[in-house]
Order: C-alpha cells, then structure tokens, then sequence
C-alpha cells in the first residue's frame, strides 16, 4: 500500500501509515542515522488500508482516515484509540485536525463530509452534502472555515460555526488558503484549465483575479494549471501549466513579472517558494531539479541540479535556518536510482543560485525511496519507500 506520513509541529515525532501504523520518537542525528524507537507499530489497526495521517498542533494525537470507511482519532505515545470511529459510508480519504485541536474535519466517498468533536467523536453538524466523491478537506489557518474538493470539480467553502455553505468555485481542480485565510487560490481542471484563480473568501464573484497561461511560441494551445504557490508574504504567485513556461505573477495588480522555462510533458512538476521567500524551486520529471531567484527579475533563470533525465519525484525546502533566516537545503527523491539527495543553495558571483550535492540517502536493501522530508525545525529527514 501506499505510505502517507506526518511530523509533529516540534519535529520529534513522526507517524506513518498504509496497510500498518507506526510512530516514531526521533533522536538526535548522530553518524548519519536517526535514533529512533517504535512507540506503535499494528498490522492492520483499521482492518483495511489507512489512505491519511495527521497530527494535533500538539503532537499528542494522531487521526487516521481509511478504506474501512470510518476516521479515527489515537493516542500518539500509546496508540490508543481515543473517543468513537468517525462512521461514513465510504472510503475516507481525508481527514486533519482543527488549528486549535478541538475538531477533526473528514472527507469520505460517501459524497460528504463531516466535521467532528476530536475529543468525544460525536458529530458537530449533519453532513456537508457533495454532488461527487469528496477527496480532501482542509481547515483555514483560522480554523473558522473548512475547504473540500469535490470530483465535480468543485471546490466549497463551509462555516466551522454554523455549518453553512459559504461559497463554491466551478472548474478549478486544486485549492487552497492564504497564510491569513483571506483568500483562496484556486487552480486546475475544468472551465479554467489555463488560469490560477485567486478569491476573496467572500460570497461576491465579482473580485477574483485570474492570472492566464497565454499561448507561446512553438505551443498551439494553453496547458492546464496543475501547480500554483503564494510567496510567503502573498505578494507574488507562481503557476505553471501542461506547456513551455511557468509564470511569476504580482498578486495584487496580476501583471505577469517573468516566465521560466521549465518544460513538463506528464504534468510531473511541483513548484513552491521556500520559507523566506527568496527561492522558487521546480521539481519535474523531465527537466531534473531547477531553483530560480525570485527578488531580482533579470536572475529569475532556471539552474539544473544535477543530470536531466534523473526522474524527480518530490523535492522540498528546509525550514528556515535561525542564523542566516533563509532556508539553506533542498530535499529531493528520484525515481530511477530510488534515493533521497540533500543540497545546500546557495548564490553564485553573478547573483544566480547555485547548488552542491552534500548527502546522498538510501534507505536499507531493496526498499525504493519514494518520499522525503525535513522536520520542523530542519535538523532531520525522514524517508518512506516501498
């Protein structure tokens, strides 16, 4: 089965799950390794596959989502179940805690999702009615409102309050909120294969923004927006689409800045700023491994780390580092050599980044790397693989 996994806010803890639950407490990192001890490890805790993992803000409890159609909240140290199973009717892909803790929020196949007390499991509201599947479910920042994405293509804002549908947003296939949950940037699939959206959390369509992948030389049509990021100050966005360039955009006036050339031919390609700003990091599978500095329009130039061809996977920032305030390392996994790569960036005489190889990780014999990440504080990466 797949493995999905979580870290804890203080980066001592980390949970994994797929047919099996595990959670680690995390040691220092001493010759290379990480001290680690089970604290729970079950062959089959749902009785089917366990599809999402999520920790508390506090790091004291897990909640599980599952093919056996029900969520359930646990005991991280222990791995007791803590209050009732959170029943659907389906396949429970989904399911994260509220910012406070207070609420565990599903989504289920069942074509709705629920919002729930962490605590007892008793439901807070009747269903939140769905036309399709639900596939994920997100709490704002503020924990006042919760977001689903629906198979219908629709993305739907509902009131942790009352309950209340608050808005819906047609043709978009992926979203998610500002930092200040203000607004939602929307992206992907239907109606608006070629744009990113960004809205106001407001029941108005009238004020939205659409930043527009335009034709370019030697492509006979848009591609479909399939990544998109805010700048961690929400100035800047970054989308890129199913064609030749990804696009900077100013996300206030929606004036294009600069475009890169980052081909992607199996819409393979992740994008994301990291913490303080100053890099934009594209992983695809066609092109390898690229940063481009994002404060200096004329040193916005994709670098190659590493070979084309190398299949990247999934690649990540650190945290940001407490001595310099920037983030100094990337993590990233490949799918023909099956290991996880650590680079440290940096910026070269002429102003552009530039990167070195420092570590190369390989998880024990004959388990392929499919997943790594930095914890909260940056000072440990965990891998998956199968």
């Amino acid at each position: 089965a797949d493995l999905c996994g979580d870290w804890s806010r203080d980066g001592r803890m980390f949970a994994t799950a797929g047919s099996k639950l595990g959670t680690w407490q995390l040691g220092e990192v001493r010759a290379g390794k990480i001290g680690d001890r089970t604290v729970r490890k079950d062959s089959d805790p749902h009785g089917s596959g366990i599809q999402s993992i999520r920790f508390d803000p506090t790091g004291a409890r897990l909640v599980t989502g599952s093919m056996d159609k029900t969520a359930q909240v646990w005991d991280a140290m222990t791995g007791n179940a803590i209050g009732a199973r959170l029943w659907h009717d389906g396949v429970v892909p989904s399911a994260e805690f509220s910012p406070d803790g207070g609420l565990v929020v599903t989504a289920s196949w069942d074509k709705t999702a629920r919002i729930w007390d962490s605590a007892t499991g008793e439901p807070v509201f009747a269903p939140f009615e769905h036309p399709g599947r639900v596939e994920e479910v997100h709490f704002s920042p503020d924990g006042q409102m919760v977001m689903t994405d629906c198979e219908d293509g629709h993305m739907r804002i509902w009131s942790v309050s009352t309950g209340d549908l608050l808005d819906q947003r047609i043709g978009q296939g992926r979203g998610r909120f500002t930092a200040d949950s203000g607004r939602i940037l929307l992206y992907g699939g239907g109606d608006g294969e070629d744009q990113s959206r960004v809205w106001p959390v407001t029941r108005s369509r009238a004020l939205h923004q659409v930043f527009r992948h335009q034709e370019v030389a030697g492509w006979t049509k848009p591609g479909w927006v399939f990544a998109a990021d805010f700048s961690p100050d929400g100035s800047r966005l970054v989308s890129v689409a199913h064609e030749k360039w990804s696009r900077l955009w100013d996300r206030k006036s929606g004036e294009l800045i600069a475009s890169f050339d980052v081909l992607t031919v199996d819409r393979k390609l992740t994008t994301s700023f990291s913490p303080h700003g100053e890099w934009i990091l594209f992983a695809t599978a066609d092109e390898g491994l690229r940063v481009s500095r994002n404060a200096v329009p004329d040193m916005m130039r994709a670098v190659v780390y590493g070979r084309r061809n190398v299949f990247v996977t999934q690649a990540e920032f650190s945290p940001t580092d407490e001595a310099s305030g920037k983030s100094r390392w990337i993590v990233s996994t490949d799918l023909i050599g099956g290991r996880a790569h650590v680079w440290e960036i940096g910026m070269g005489e002429d102003g552009a980044p530039v990167g070195d190889l420092k570590a190369t990780l390989e998880n024990e014999a004959g388990v392929r790397c499919s997943f790594a990440s930095f914890s909260g504080d940056g000072r440990r990466i965990v891998t998956t693989g199968s």
